[in-house]
């Protein structure tokens, strides 16, 4: 159908909260634990495989809380490319939801 990547670019320190936030109150871990494996393990292996990645990106957008409007672009995006397709119907019928939003 088509193929797109997208690589979204977050703060470290979003990054961090993010992971602090899932792993106590998911995982049952403690902030010390979070920390010594973010330190030793997560922070290095982003910098060296992943953030790599971001030079194959075809989309770059900021990580913030609310990217609303990177959404929405992507999405129409999709839709435009759905239609020179022909398979908008199925592309018009999906619906977005972002992280946080009710």
């Amino acid at each position: 159908m088509m193929t797109y990547k997208i690589f979204i670019n977050c703060d470290d320190d979003i990054r961090l909260c993010r992971r602090i936030k899932r792993d106590t109150t998911e995982r049952g871990r403690t902030i010390e634990g979070v920390l010594m494996q973010y330190n030793k393990f997560v922070k290095n292996s982003f910098r060296d495989f992943i953030y790599p990645t971001i030079n194959y990106a075809d989309l770059v957008i900021p990580g913030s809380r609310n990217n609303r409007i990177s959404v929405d672009f992507i999405v129409e995006h999709i839709k435009n490319v759905a239609k020179k397709k022909n398979i908008f119907k199925t592309a018009q019928d999906t619906k977005v939801f972002l992280f946080g939003e009710n």
